[in-house]
C-alpha cells in the first residue's frame, strides 16, 4: 500500500516536472500530454484522451480506488536512411498520467475503447459510493 502511495506522487511530480521544465527539444510543455476530459455522473465517470498516433497496444491503463493512470509509449519515428533530421516536432512518445476521482472505481465493469486517436475510458462508480435517495417521512 505505502508502494501505491509513493507511485502515485512520484506520477504527480514527473507530470509537474515535464510542464514546468524544457523537454529537450527546444520546446516548453504548455499543457499535459495528452489532453484529457473527464466527465461524471452519479453512475461514475468517463476519461477521453487524444492519444493520435498511439495504438491501443501502446497504451496502458491501471486503476486503484479512486485513482486512473493513463500510460502510453511508442518508439520516435525513424528517418529515411540517408537522410538528415532537418526539423523536430515529434517528440512525445512515452507519458504517464494520473487522475483522483471523488469515488472508488469498480475495477471489475470499466469499458475502453479506441478508435481514430480517441481513447473513452468508461469508470463506473462502487455500488456503495453512489448517491442514495433519502426518503423524509412526515410526523
Amino acid at each position: 500500500m505505502r508502494f501505491d502511495l509513493l507511485e502515485k506522487e512520484l506520477d504527480r511530480f514527473q507530470e509537474e516536472w515535464a510542464q514546468s521544465f524544457l523537454k529537450g527539444n527546444g520546446y516548453m510543455s504548455k499543457a499535459p500530454y495528452p489532453a484529457v476530459n473527464i466527465y461524471q455522473s452519479e453512475e461514475g465517470a468517463e476519461l477521453v484522451a487524444l492519444v493520435s498516433g498511439y495504438s491501443s497496444e501502446d497504451l496502458d491503463i491501471s486503476v486503484y480506488e479512486n485513482t486512473v493512470r493513463l500510460k502510453g509509449n511508442i518508439s520516435a519515428p525513424q528517418h529515411t536512411e540517408g537522410m538528415t533530421l532537418e526539423k523536430r516536432e515529434i517528440v512525445r512518445n512515452e507519458f504517464t498520467r494520473t487522475f483522483e476521482l471523488n469515488f472508488r472505481i469498480d475495477s471489475s465493469k470499466i469499458e475502453a475503447t479506441y478508435k481514430n486517436g480517441v481513447l473513452r475510458v468508461k469508470l463506473p462508480r462502487m455500488e456503495e459510493d453512489k448517491p442514495k435517495k433519502i426518503t423524509i417521512t412526515k410526523e
